[in-house]
């Protein structure tokens, strides 16, 4: 039998969508549930034996179980020197992943601030910042923010709905047009 859909998704969100060998994200590669002892084997489909899996690990390690072992657990020291290098490099691009991330952020509570004459705006436009600029421009949130200032309610809490009810408006009407001109 294989596994529900239900319970995929539950063993995908429990992991993070990140496969539990290797640490690679849904970004990365194909998210697979992996049974930790093969069906094969007398593996059930429960939870607790189900993992989340990238295609490259899944497909690797195939129906063996983890504890046989086909290499020796010495890693030589070169190895592990690359990935202590590797390590570093990766860390060194988050902190400024990050940093771009802050930045950007910041960009977009500063456009609120231009429109609202305010030195702070609501914390929902710092915390949404990262969706807002998944989906939009900073040119399109800033033009969103004005007409929310232009005709929007009086509030400022009212204005910011109203400015993700704008945008939430433009996002569906190109949507629309893609369906449109693909059908």
């Amino acid at each position: 039998m294989s596994v529900s859909k239900r319970t995929r998704f539950e063993v995908l969100k429990r992991d993070d969508f990140r496969c539990r060998y290797c640490g690679a994200n849904a970004m990365q590669s194909l998210i697979e549930v992996d049974h930790v002892i093969p069906a094969s084997k007398g593996g059930t489909d429960d939870a607790a034996n189900l993992v989340a899996a990238c295609w490259d690990c899944n497909h690797g390690k195939s129906d063996v179980p983890l504890e046989d072992r086909k290499l020796s657990d010495t890693i030589p020291a070169e190895a592990l020197g690359e990935h202590a290098k590797q390590i570093r490099i990766y860390l060194r691009q988050q902190r400024k992943l990050l940093a771009a991330q802050d930045k950007a952020r910041h960009e977009v509570l500063r456009l609120w601030c231009k429109h609202s004459g305010l030195d702070d705006g609501p914390r929902d436009v710092f915390v949404k910042a990262d969706t807002l600029l998944r989906r939009f421009s900073l040119v399109d949130l800033d033009r969103a923010f004005a007409l929310a200032f232009t005709r929007g309610p009086d509030n400022e809490n009212a204005k910011w709905r109203y400015a993700q009810a704008i945008l939430r408006n433009w996002r569906e009407a190109a949507e629309a047009n893609v369906n449109r001109e693909t059908a």
